[in-house]
């Protein structure tokens, strides 16, 4: 293990996908720790994360830099007999990235940092205020979402599934996806704000 890694445990259940995601606060933490020791040396600062199982380890994937940090990517767990054969992972793509996102290293949607630090919904130019919170889809479309399957097959030679939806969800612009669930709840929220129970 390298010097300064710092390690995320997640518990699965097999062939259910699942969504994995750390806190910005962690993120930041780590980002903040290891810029801070590089920031003399010159180099392009990034963050990459490694999927891992004892031995068996996934490529590195870029999840932020000096631009803006990843929303989301995909993971498959390849089993064969119920035996790990490899952690590889899933590009989602970059259909369509929203306004203030852009395209990390060809393979994922990623968010600027001004787009997560609310500063546009401060009073304006020179608004010093630090008590700006942000919204729960601002802090959503702030976070790393890994959405981790299975492939292959267990030990009782079954077929795993889940890492087809993995899959099928590269078919989909990620972030027009959130906004429309995102605007739905808030409708339905508005329409029980507005309900009387007279």
């Amino acid at each position: 293990m390298c010097r300064d890694a710092s390690v995320a445990i997640y518990r699965t259940q097999v062939d259910k996908m699942v969504l994995l995601q750390s806190s910005k606060a962690d993120e930041d933490t780590i980002w903040d720790a290891y810029a801070s020791t590089t920031s003399d040396s010159g180099a392009d600062k990034v963050m990459t994360a490694v999927l891992f199982r004892g031995n068996i380890r996934s490529q590195p994937r870029v999840i932020r830099n000096s631009d803006g940090l990843a929303m989301s990517t995909g993971a498959i767990v390849r089993l064969k007999e119920g035996a790990i054969e490899y952690l590889q992972w899933r590009d989602i793509g970059c259909k369509d990235c929203g306004d203030d996102g852009f395209c990390m290293e060809d393979q994922t949607c990623a968010s600027t940092y001004a787009a997560c630090t609310c500063e546009q919904f401060k009073g304006g130019a020179g608004d010093q205020r630090s008590n700006v919170i942000c919204t729960e889809a601002q802090n959503q479309r702030c976070l790393l979402s890994i959405h981790l399957g299975f492939s292959g097959t267990d030990a009782n030679s079954e077929v795993m599934s889940s890492g087809d939806m993995v899959r099928k969800i590269s078919q989909f612009s990620v972030s027009e996806l959130y906004t429309d669930a995102t605007e739905q709840l808030s409708d339905i929220k508005d329409q029980f704000s507005s309900w009387d129970a007279s």
